[in-house]
């Protein structure tokens, strides 16, 4: 990928730096995956100095 697309053509040699077809294995356990149903209303509480859509007045109609 680079910025400027054009360029593309004139790479002659491409090094990765890992194999890029090497996706590795997952490790994690334990970890609570939320269902389809569940992630569209999921509360989560604010964090100290965060600000939400209610704090600019976006809860009014």
């Amino acid at each position: 990928m680079t910025e400027r697309p054009e360029l593309d053509d004139e790479a002659e040699d491409v090094v990765y730096a890992t194999n890029p077809e090497d996706v590795g294995e997952e490790r994690a356990e334990n970890v609570p995956v939320p269902e389809a149903d569940e992630s569209k209303e999921i509360d989560r509480p604010d964090a100290e100095g965060q600000t939400t859509l209610s704090d600019w007045g976006g809860d009014q109609a």
